[in-house]
């Protein structure tokens, strides 16, 4: 459930790891895939059911010895998103059909959309 569930409030995710839409059901014909990753940089990846970048987030990384920063991506209850302790601003949209929501965000989260 944790790898196909969308982000709510409170939801994270840790760098390196993935969410799928689909999860185990992603060779079935009736599920349209998608994958977002989290890469080790503190970049949001989505790729849609062609594996082709979809958006983007860009994000930070928590430095050495700082305890108050928030590893990886975390979800406000207010809808705003961070990554590494960077809340972000905006989302680049590399497919004009592409969504936020429902998944992987159960509702559209605080960011400005830019167009590529």
């Amino acid at each position: 459930v944790f790898v196909t569930s969308p982000m709510e409030p409170g939801s994270r995710l840790f760098p390196g790891m993935f969410k799928s839409k689909c999860g185990l059901t992603s060779m079935l014909p009736s599920c349209q895939n998608a994958n977002m990753w989290l890469s080790p940089n503190g970049t949001l990846l989505m790729y849609g059911p062609d594996n082709s970048l979809q958006w983007s987030m860009e994000g930070g990384t928590c430095g050495e010895g700082d305890e108050d920063c928030n590893i990886g991506l975390l979800v406000k209850d207010d809808g705003s998103v961070k990554i590494g302790g960077k809340t972000i601003a905006s989302v680049s949209f590399y497919n004009e059909s592409s969504t936020l929501s429902p998944w992987p965000f159960a509702k559209h989260p605080i960011v400005t959309p830019v167009h590529d």
